[in-house]
């Protein structure tokens, strides 16, 4: 096994894409495994005298669901992902990503817009938290839009500025 790692937190959904790519990318220069997080709670039952699921299916689901997520976003088979390790718990996406990324090459995080919404209900994000306070360099690698392409960009920044996207 190797001591060294690169850490990514994923959620599992498109938006953690470019983070999964650049630390698939990074373990593989650094020869580091690539170990990806994920937190997670519990559904919420309404019967609750009769809570069926139990914390290792919760667990084995989010793994398979990470699993699925690394092949999307690295557009591979099963059979053909890099050497990595899938850490899966119920506890603080923020603690499980600060105790997991202890002695790590680095700790990779996705960003994405937040709502005010999101943070009112949530609090602030967790890489906000990650940045002031891991003791690992940290990356934050942007969420991108496959459909938002760099002529929507110099769109977006004409009208921005009043200046035209052509030049003209």
């Amino acid at each position: 096994m190797c001591d060294r790692s690169v850490v990514v937190g994923t959620d599992a959904t498109a938006r953690c894409d470019a983070a999964l790519v650049f630390a698939a990318d990074e373990s593989r220069l650094r020869r580091a495994r690539l170990v990806i997080v994920m937190s997670f709670t519990g559904p919420v039952d309404p019967d609750i005298d009769d809570f069926e699921t139990s914390r290792d299916v919760l667990v084995h689901e989010h793994k398979r669901r990470v699993i699925a997520a690394l092949g999307r976003a690295l557009a591979l088979s099963t059979a053909d992902l890099p050497d990595h390790e899938i850490v899966c718990d119920d506890r603080g996406v923020a603690d499980l990503l600060r105790d997991t990324s202890v002695g790590a090459e680095m700790l990779v995080l996705g960003r994405h817009q937040g709502h005010l919404l999101d943070t009112l209900l949530h609090g602030p994000s967790a890489t906000g938290d990650l940045v002031r306070h891991s003791r690992v360099p940290v990356v934050v690698v942007p969420h991108h839009d496959r459909e938002h392409s760099s002529e929507q960009d110099a769109h977006d920044f004409a009208a921005q500025t009043g200046s035209s996207a052509t030049g003209s």
